[in-house]
């Protein structure tokens, strides 16, 4: 399933950080969403 979501600029950037960061796991934005929904 493709979808696109609008993300605000500030938790744009929070989620850029995260995902650059060394301590986390997932290395792509997708990724990271689809973890995320995943655990829901």
């Amino acid at each position: 399933m493709n979808t696109s979501i609008h993300i605000p600029d500030d938790l744009a950037r929070r989620l850029e950080n995260h995902i650059s960061s060394s301590k986390c796991e997932v290395k792509s934005k997708n990724a990271f969403i689809v973890k995320a929904i995943q655990q829901l």
